[in-house]
């Protein structure tokens, strides 16, 4: 008898990293440039030049957790080179500056990103500035490296996740991403936005040394566009979609096959469980059901015998030697309901003789009789 070979095992995962991203591991020396007014960043920005290089870029604003409401408007610019990371707060600035401006017009120099795209249409939407050269990380991540992504080609890449492909590093996000970026930067947020800006120009860098090793080199328009007003074209002006016709999205996902209940004792295994478990371990919704119809139940039940509303001053006592109290203490039970009896009987007398005690008597009534309708059928009942 043959033994059937093995099935063939999946190659192991390499480890999780479990050192964080940090900017200072790859330069020591850069400038990390927190900038708040157009005069600075106009200055500082001047020591980029204009020749052809490559920025990692990004854009923080103050979040808005209000359902329904509009974004707010980009409160920093984040630029980054191997040299000089520029943190510009362009929220607390009189004017955009005119460098930065420059910079993100100029088709010579490349603004790496993830998810650059949304970025560069909110540039235009809040400051009305064009950008070109752009390069979206996530699509250049897929042409280039076609064989470990696989999915839609327009499926975004986080940037997190990116680092930890490529750098073997975390980059944890936390709170700092919600923080409110209008207001003067604390160090969480400094090192969170720096970490940002510089991992797109380091990924950048990784990714584009992976060109020249393929054997059919991509064309720069499957990943890279123009921003103008406010639209995503190509170097000629059409417009641009995220489209590259030799990647390989790989085989579809299996589809989900039914599970099959389990039958116990004629039934299925989980509609078994809900009888079994009953209202110990009812859902929300059919506890909120429960709720409205035990309240309907409890309304809807008729008087009890033990608190009759319709006796009169003659059936008092009887009632009271019935409930096993004296007829001259009245006793708790008995003493409960003396206003009440007292009121019937009164109410009794005045529609039988009708004496105007019947409006000094009506505000009595109103806590026993709740309804118009009530009081007519016990006025109808006790008339003589």
């Amino acid at each position: 008898m043959e033994v059937p070979a093995p099935a063939p095992r999946l190659p192991t995962p390499p480890p999780a990293p479990t050192v964080r991203y940090s900017w200072s591991e790859y330069n020591p020396n850069i400038s990390v440039l927190y900038i708040r007014t157009h005069q600075e960043a106009n200055l500082q920005l001047s020591k980029l030049g204009s020749h052809p290089q490559v920025l990692g870029f990004d854009l923080e604003w103050k979040p808005n957790f209000r359902k329904g409401a509009p974004e707010n408007p980009v409160a920093l610019v984040q630029l980054s080179n191997y040299d000089f990371i520029f943190l510009l707060q362009i929220s607390s600035m009189q004017e955009f500056p005119s460098k930065l401006a420059a910079i993100l017009a100029n088709p010579l120099i490349v603004k790496a990103g993830v998810g650059i795209q949304n970025d560069s249409k909110k540039m235009y939407t809040d400051c009305r500035i064009p950008m070109y050269n752009c390069v979206d990380l996530s699509l250049l991540a897929r042409t280039v490296d076609n064989a470990r992504w696989k999915g839609k080609y327009n499926n975004p890449l986080g940037l997190a996740r990116l680092v930890e492909a490529y750098e073997f590093r975390l980059l944890p996000k936390g709170r700092t991403t919600r923080s409110n970026w209008e207001a003067t930067l604390d160090d969480l947020q400094i090192e969170y936005a720096s970490n940002d800006a510089h991992a797109g120009y380091i990924l950048y860098k990784k990714l584009e040394a992976m060109i020249p090793l393929l054997a059919d080199p991509p064309k720069s328009i499957w990943y890279t566009f123009n921003q103008v007003s406010g639209q995503l074209v190509n170097s000629d002006g059409f417009p641009w979609h995220a489209y590259n016709p030799n990647y390989d999205p790989g085989p579809p996902p299996p589809p989900r096959i039914p599970r099959e209940p389990k039958s116990v004792d004629g039934q299925d295994e989980e509609s078994h469980s809900i009888v079994e478990q009953g209202d110990n371990f009812p859902s929300s919704r059919k506890r909120h059901r429960n709720h409205h119809q035990t309240s309907r139940r409890e309304s809807e039940k008729p008087p009890s015998n033990d608190t009759p509303r319709h006796l009169n001053a003659t059936s008092f006592q009887e009632h009271a030697q019935n409930a096993g109290q004296s007829s001259n203490g009245f006793g708790q039970h008995t003493r409960k309901f003396r206003t009440q009896y007292r009121s019937n009987a009164e109410h009794d007398t005045v529609f039988s003789t009708g004496s105007s005690a019947q409006s000094r008597d009506d505000t009595t009534h109103s806590s026993i009789l709740p309804s118009k309708n009530r009081r007519r059928r016990w006025r109808d009942l006790n008339r003589p």
